[in-house]
């Protein structure tokens, strides 16, 4: 399976980044015009691994993160990202979901894809003085943008 997705922060540059995900035997990879970023290589990688982890990884009966999770999980950071965003950790899931996570500063992002169609985002400002919050969301990631964009700024 091919994923393929335009890249445009700022609208200055546009980046195509193109995941080969195969059961098992993934192989993701990042291209764009350019040199790749700071991070997306390591995250490209760190997605190859968690495709390639064995059924009960976790001791129990966690699955590797499936093809549709990883496609989905790349498509969002190609469209929330931009060249001032930290990396991000990926932390797989025992259905077969990833998480990804920035906490810098007083910032804290989660988004985890539990499935292509179910992903959960909390945020959370210690500034702010709250518990920050929890979001459902399919296909609208406006509200990820945003997020993304304070700790761009945090950072």
């Amino acid at each position: 399976m091919w994923a393929e997705m335009d890249w445009a922060p700022h609208a200055h540059k546009r980046v195509i980044q193109r995941a080969r995900l195969r059961d098992r035997q993934a192989s993701p990879t990042m291209f764009s015009q350019e040199a790749p970023g700071k991070w997306e290589q390591v995250v490209a990688d760190r997605i190859g691994e968690l495709v390639r982890l064995p059924l009960g990884w976790d001791g129990y009966n966690g699955r590797p993160l499936t093809r549709g999770s990883a496609y989905v999980a790349i498509q969002l950071l190609a469209t929330v990202c931009t060249p001032a965003t930290p990396r991000p950790s990926l932390v797989p899931l025992p259905c077969g979901g990833v998480q990804i996570e920035w906490h810098h500063g007083f910032i804290d992002l989660e988004i985890s894809v539990y499935s292509p169609g179910r992903i959960s985002v909390l945020f959370c400002d210690e500034r702010d003085n709250d518990d920050g919050q929890e979001i459902e969301i399919s296909a609208d990631y406006s509200s990820i943008i945003s997020f993304v964009r304070k700790l761009d700024e945090a950072g």
